[in-house]
């Protein structure tokens, strides 16, 4: 297997993961009160996402019929980013991963709802 080829597929398999962390536990508490239960909700949520990735993947082998790692990067990014449309935790996580650096400090300042709870 050729070099670039390894790389390609450790990334997939990397990014792959990452779709079952971001994706599995929202899966999983919309559907756990539904007849479909929690387990099969989550892998609905990272199937739907990963449906999407392959889909692009293989549009991008019909067209250019090979994948570079640039590929497989942008595909999962842009498959993100579009999920991230949609829901506001996937907003919050993708800017907390361009910040250079993280501070607990740069999150939403929650004082004033903890106050209403204690009310």
């Amino acid at each position: 297997m050729p070099r670039d080829t390894k790389k390609i597929v450790a990334s997939i398999i990397i990014r792959t993961l990452g779709v079952f962390m971001a994706f599995f536990l929202t899966g999983a508490g919309v559907a756990a009160t539904t007849p479909v239960g929690w387990f099969w909700g989550g892998l609905i949520a990272v199937g739907t996402v990963l449906g999407t990735v392959v889909t692009v993947l293989g549009v991008i082998l019909i067209w250019k019929a090979h994948w570079t790692l640039e590929d497989v990067e942008k595909t999962f990014r842009a498959v993100v980013a579009q999920q991230a449309e949609d829901n506001e935790t996937i907003q919050d996580a993708l800017e907390i991963a361009e910040m250079d650096s993280f501070e607990f400090a740069d999150l939403a300042d929650f004082d004033d709802e903890l106050d209403d709870l204690d009310r």
